[in-house]
């Protein structure tokens, strides 16, 4: 399917201005978005009913699901991590020892 340079340059300036809207909040108001959203997403019935969830570390101003992943373990559900793997992305249960990747993301 061929790229289209206009949408493709449309979407990379949506997400840069979404990434500096998220890193002008301060750690107290990304604490609180954190935990709201943790909050809706515990009380969800597929949250409640799912054996098994695919969560993210996040990284540059992104809203943490650690709270979350947290409750999750308790909970006694498999908590999975995206890596990248080669050229391809799986999921591995956390916690599992993470190496950065290309990315540097853990």
């Amino acid at each position: 399917m061929p790229s289209d340079t206009k949408s493709d340059a449309a979407k990379a300036a949506l997400r840069q201005q979404i990434k500096t809207r998220r890193l002008a909040l301060t750690p107290k108001q990304q604490q609180r978005a954190s935990l709201s959203l943790c909050r809706r997403i515990a009380t969800s019935h597929l949250f409640l009913r799912a054996d098994r969830i695919a969560f993210y570390l996040p990284r540059g101003g992104e809203i943490s699901t650690l709270p979350l992943m947290e409750l999750a373990q308790t909970m006694g559900k498999l908590c999975l991590l995206p890596v990248i793997d080669g050229q391809k992305l799986i999921f591995k249960a956390f916690p599992a020892r993470l190496a950065d990747n290309r990315f540097g993301i853990p």
